[in-house]
């Protein structure tokens, strides 16, 4: 199979990389997105704008498969377990990592914090997530919504009638 069949480029679920980054920030962000989302695969190994497969060599790819799994343990909060995998293609191997969605959102990167480290994902690309957005993650991770809040400062029902019969 050529890459050409394999990839169709950058989705809602699916980001490549050529290389894994220096600095793990660089795709942390979309693995925090895709945990506060629906789920997702960053494939490494894979150019970005050509979805040509570079890959890497079968002696290198199980080291670097461990330096992924550790960085993105490491710097997500709450933890990330992803699935890790190794596919071949072209006699180059590529490695598909996996986030599942997250039940305890948001998702942040650690060293960021949770207002500045909360990420999601809006079509093919990967945005911050605004104030107003982590607080309704905040309600998604504790299975609620804003309508189920109950207000300290609602009305009591004679309150609503009274005023109701100044009405009219």
């Amino acid at each position: 199979m050529t890459a050409e069949k394999i990839f169709a480029g950058e989705t809602k679920n699916i980001e490549f990389k050529e290389d894994i980054p220096a600095k793990s920030e660089k795709y942390m962000k979309t693995v925090v997105a895709f945990a506060n989302g629906k789920g997702g695969k960053v494939v490494f190994g894979v150019e970005n704008a050509t979805w040509k497969v570079t890959g890497f060599t079968k002696g290198d790819v199980f080291q670097k498969m461990d330096a992924i799994t550790n960085a993105i343990f490491d710097s997500c909060e709450p933890k990330i377990t992803p699935n890790i995998g190794v596919q071949e293609s072209d006699g180059k191997y590529i490695i598909v990592v996996e986030i599942i969605p997250g039940m305890q959102r948001p998702y942040y990167i650690k060293s960021q914090g949770i207002l500045d480290g909360t990420y999601i994902r809006v079509a093919g690309t990967t945005r911050h997530a605004e104030r107003y957005r982590v607080q309704e993650l905040i309600m998604e991770g504790t299975n609620r919504s804003f309508d189920q809040i109950v207000r300290a400062d609602i009305l009591s029902e004679a309150a609503v009638a009274d005023f109701c019969e100044k009405l009219f």
